[in-house]
């Protein structure tokens, strides 16, 4: 299973709690997530992310995953890239991971105003 070229990965381009309203993650899972799963995630301070629109960008080479916000690089890594064709999932998902989510004030939204994917030549 610790063929991730093989078989895929999970690439968080943003994960974002609101108890760390200044902060988002960006974290590459790799091997499922049972006793094999493995991750590299990296904390980026963001002052008012949570307010206003932003732009999140992931440029995905054979060599290094480099996510952007605000067409700023803010991490680059190596670990765990795919050969893989994936998909994109757009959530709200709550669970407790982020905090215990019935403590949140509801109801509460997220909107995105537009999604762009591009495939190099």
């Amino acid at each position: 299973m610790n063929n991730t070229r093989k078989n895929g990965s999970e690439i968080d381009i943003f994960e974002y709690h609101r108890k760390s309203p200044d902060t988002i993650w960006q974290t590459v899972h790799i091997n499922g997530y049972g006793a094999s799963h493995k991750a590299e995630s990296k904390q980026i301070k963001i002052a008012h992310i949570d307010s206003g629109f932003h732009t999140f960008g992931l440029l995905w080479t054979k060599d290094a995953y480099t996510f952007y916000v605000d067409g700023v690089i803010t991490s680059t890594t190596s670990f765990g890239i795919s050969n893989r064709p994936e998909y994109i999932i757009l959530s709200t998902e709550l669970t407790g991971f982020g905090g215990d989510p019935t403590l949140g004030k509801y109801p509460d939204s997220v909107v995105y105003d537009y999604v762009r994917v591009y495939q190099a030549k």
